[in-house]
């Protein structure tokens, strides 16, 4: 694949892409990339031109080490399940002993693991060891140093780390977070997940929330969406905290604290809460609240991501605009493709509104590049206005105002030249990581993304398989 022309970047910049390569950016670097992406259009070619040969590398990687036999789980803790060589059993001895040192569970190998670590992000323990993933946990204190952790628990909740951090897994149940920040989904099915702190008890009802502990504030309860119920050991007893709503507990104070509603405490662990392991570049996550309006959000350097739908079955064919893996240059429309009624779905909103009417005029940088990647597989993309305005009731945000602008990725136009590189899609062929250049302009770009959900049944069989 040729180098883009005029596309000559610097040797700090050759670093950068190095390390971005390698998954080894500190925060000073990463902010450095992506100034060099807003304010270079030789160094965004450049940037474009890198993950292209990047998916390229890991397509040639997944077909040449594609099986029919998935990669086992590393169950440190119910290494029975299969049947091993003398060998591996002293290695398997080697591991128990180490993970039995780290998190000092409770051993219980005749029973099912409580959770499994499905996700890591630049996670360490407190020992410094790397946190691994697809890793199954009993009852244990988890002491996480840095990064992001996602435990995945049997009933469908999904809860979030972020060091530094401690917390202590109780039951299927039950989360004790000590100190940190944590995250949680949590689906009807698994009602009435606890998560404890020194301060009190947080009692989910269905919902999304963050919960942190610090010394300084006690205990901060943020309610993304439906209810959660906060329980003091005084007198007070117990609150009802719906979304959209900010409390505050201590231990000392015999009532909660009522704050602003904000989720900057929030912004890093939610997204792998949500589904999303991973946005590069210019993406910019935007948490959730209950006055979602994403045509009112305006931001001239970020592609904003909103989570929309969750666990939806598709009644009805949905009309999507592509589902192949490949790249994409303001395609045209001429072939619809459809999704069967019967899949169980998510969706989410990648969106780029630039602040202004005459922005297209005036702004010198004419486009904004990230990379997202998703839990699951993508099943389509919508990016055409009137399938979007289509979907909006079956896979947007139940309490979402879209607006009336025009919505969507413009088809080519006839003054834009053949190589042109502004509103390039890249849908790389693990159908997990979108690759995204939109133009800046006067026109909202939305692109609806549809992913893959699994049911608590095929999961909860899977989890204990």
């Amino acid at each position: 694949m040729k180098q883009p022309e005029n596309s000559r970047p610097s040797d700090a910049f050759d670093r950068l892409l190095q390390r971005y390569q390698e998954k080894t950016l500190s925060e000073y670097e990463l902010t450095a990339l992506n100034d060099e992406l807003r304010t270079s259009p030789e160094n965004r070619a450049a940037f474009i031109h890198h993950c292209r040969l990047s998916q390229l590398i890991r397509d040639s990687q997944a077909l040449a080490q594609a099986t029919n036999n998935p990669k086992p789980k590393v169950t440190p803790f119910n290494s029975k399940r299969r049947r091993i060589s003398i060998f591996a059993i002293g290695i398997a001895a080697s591991l128990i002993l180490v993970f039995n040192l780290l998190f000092q569970p409770e051993l219980n190998p005749d029973s099912a693991p409580l959770a499994t670590i499905s996700q890591a992000q630049k996670a360490r323990w407190a020992n410094g060891t790397r946190v691994l993933e697809n890793t199954d946990i009993d009852a244990c204190v988890l002491e996480l140093r840095r990064g992001l952790i996602r435990l995945d628990f049997a009933n469908g909740a999904r809860v979030s780390l972020q060091g530094p951090a401690k917390a202590e897994v109780l039951s299927p149940n039950n989360i004790r977070l000590l100190s940190g920040v944590l995250t949680a989904h949590i689906p009807e099915e698994a009602h009435g997940f606890t998560v404890d702190t020194i301060d009190a008890n947080v009692v989910d009802l269905s919902t999304a929330f963050g919960v942190s502990v610090s010394e300084a504030n006690g205990t901060d309860v943020c309610v993304f969406e439906g209810e959660v119920e906060v329980n003091l050991d005084q007198a007070e007893g117990k609150h009802r905290i719906a979304e959209g709503h900010f409390v505050r507990a201590r231990a000392s104070i015999e009532t909660l604290e009522k704050l602003n509603y904000q989720t900057d405490l929030f912004e890093e662990s939610w997204p792998m809460t949500s589904g999303v392991l991973q946005t590069t570049g210019l993406m910019k996550f935007v948490s959730p609240g209950p006055e979602f309006v994403p045509g009112k959000y305006e931001d001239d350097t970020h592609i904003l991501v909103f989570p929309e739908s969750r666990d939806v079955i598709l009644d009805e064919a949905v009309i999507i605009d592509l589902d192949e893996p490949g790249e994409y240059r303001r395609w045209h429309r001429t072939e619809n493709r459809t999704l069967a009624p019967g899949k169980r779905v998510r969706s989410y909103l990648l969106q780029l509104n630039p602040v202004g009417t005459e922005q297209r005029f005036q702004n010198k940088q004419t486009s904004v590049l990230g990379q997202i990647t998703f839990d699951h597989p993508i099943l389509g993309l919508i990016a055409s206005s009137r399938k979007l305005e289509s979907t909006d009731a079956a896979l947007g945000h139940p309490d979402a105002s879209y607006g009336n602008k025009r919505r969507g990725i413009e088809p080519p136009r006839r003054e834009d030249g053949p190589r042109d590189d502004r509103d390039i899609l890249i849908l790389g062929a693990d159908r997990r990581t979108l690759i995204l250049n939109l133009g800046v302009d006067t026109a909202v770009d939305q692109i609806r993304v549809i992913v893959e959900e699994t049911s608590i049944a095929e999961y909860a069989a899977d989890f204990n398989r």
